[in-house]
């Protein structure tokens, strides 16, 4: 049988962060007993003043029962308290199975699923209480995703679920039908394990020694960018504050620096403007320019397509005030030098992140212009028409979502073409790109 080799964490661009907003149901609130008596024969929570309840319409969170100061730290959670892929990779039922999954996500998420058939699991509490709704993007139908049309974040979806989609049947064919004793076909449905994946991509961290670690008592809190920072750096799990938190205030925790696509990509919400952003791959052909054939080896290999051996791509991620990371710039830079340009010092200037001349500035500008138009264009709907949408109000949630998240996108590129055109007018006014600090972004 073939190995299931597929990993999906490069291509889904998985952030190792944890839990997505949780949501409280009715029988969430009939398990809660039993979940805040694990959580103290664990001693995960002794002496711990906070405690876990509804943060608002079918939500949960974390909320102080006393006045909490800045810099406090809680928790000590030893690594025997985590969920890890080595731990479900150990497991009994899918130790046999460990070297033809490639993939922590889905050892973790088959694990996750088994656990929750046996009738005395020892992480019955834990698994009770784990979101049923959840609202990754894999998860949206067709109708929902359009609602993206336009932003990048269309395709990543469409990807992210024609991938798992693919690799269910994998499992299921050359795995789960075959050890059905293990794997029942009740239980071990699509729908089914792409909940659990889900539950398992949006709950996880990253440490040295392990790929993707879930601690179960400590993933009830929500994102907030200034929430508490989580520490796992010695093999111990750690919660410090970053400021003072006042008795029933809610508590959060900062899942990483993280602008709304990002967010969106994994856990399916946004939050505020502050976080509005944009997200793409820019691409070029090897062909076309200088590009291909006399950039520094350096360069090629951190652009190499993984899909086109001809093509040369570049993530690219801009905020909401307009800045966007640095490699994109020498990606469009590079795309737009031409064989007559190409020198050790432009390739010196270029390699450093400098604009190499004021034709290739020129270039690159218009290019990036370019860009940001055809962006604008692709969405059916004008910025102006989003924000009604929104102030009209009693909107489904993922509508919502989608709106607030392509509202976001627009602004980002109103506010990096105004960056472009600034940049494009001090460089005729000056005839020339400057100091070196110049048109840095």
């Amino acid at each position: 049988m073939h190995l299931l080799t597929l990993s999906l964490s490069a291509l889904l661009v998985l952030s190792l962060a944890p839990a997505c907003v949780v949501t409280a149901t009715a029988s969430h609130n009939a398990v809660m007993p039993s979940y805040q008596q694990w959580l103290a024969q664990t001693g995960a929570w002794a002496g711990v003043p906070m405690e876990v309840r509804e943060a608002g319409p079918s939500r949960l969170g974390v909320f102080a029962t006393e006045d909490l100061a800045a810099d406090t730290v809680f928790f000590a959670i030893p690594r025997e308290q985590w969920v890890t892929g080595s731990m479900a990779r150990a497991s009994p039922e899918l130790k046999p199975f460990s070297e033809r999954i490639a993939d922590d996500h889905v050892m973790v998420a088959l694990w996750m699923m088994l656990e929750a058939q046996k009738s005395a699991s020892t992480w019955a509490p834990w698994l009770d209480v784990l979101p049923q709704h959840l609202d990754c993007p894999f998860l949206w139908s067709d109708e929902e995703l359009a609602e993206l049309k336009g932003s990048h974040q269309l395709q990543h979806a469409a990807k992210q679920r024609a991938q798992l989609h693919s690799l269910y049947a994998q499992l299921d064919e050359a795995i789960f039908s075959e050890h059905r004793e293990i794997f029942p076909a009740e239980h071990f449905t699509l729908d089914a394990f792409l909940h659990s994946y889900g539950n398992v991509i949006t709950r996880v961290w990253g440490t040295a020694s392990e790929r993707i670690v879930s601690v179960p008592a400590v993933d009830m809190w929500n994102h907030h960018p200034q929430g508490a920072a989580a520490d796992l750096s010695d093999g111990v799990w750690k919660l410090r504050l970053t400021h003072a938190i006042e008795k029933g205030q809610e508590v959060f925790l900062n899942y990483g620096n993280k602008i709304n696509p990002e967010l969106f990509s994994t856990y399916g919400f946004v939050l505020g403007e502050e976080l509005d952003g944009l997200t793409d791959t820019l691409a070029t052909s090897t062909k076309s320019t200088a590009v291909g054939t006399l950039l520094a080896p350096s360069l090629l290999k951190q652009f190499r397509s993984a899909t086109a051996a001809d093509q040369l791509v570049s993530p690219f991620r801009a905020s909401a005030a307009g800045t966007f990371n640095s490699a994109a710039l020498v990606f469009l830079r590079a795309a737009s030098m031409e064989f007559g340009e190409v020198s050790t010092e432009s390739l010196t200037r270029l390699l450093d992140g400098k604009a190499t001349s004021l034709a290739n500035e020129a270039t690159t500008l218009h290019k990036l212009a370019q860009i940001l138009g055809q962006k604008m264009r692709a969405y059916p709907t004008t910025l102006e028409e989003d924000e009604a949408l929104l102030a009209g109000g009693a909107l489904p949630y993922r509508k919502e979502v989608a709106i607030r998240l392509r509202l976001g996108e627009k602004r980002t590129i109103v506010n990096l073409a105004q960056r472009v055109s600034n940049a494009w007018g001090q460089t005729l006014l000056e005839n020339s790109i400057g100091t070196d600090e110049t048109l840095q972004w």
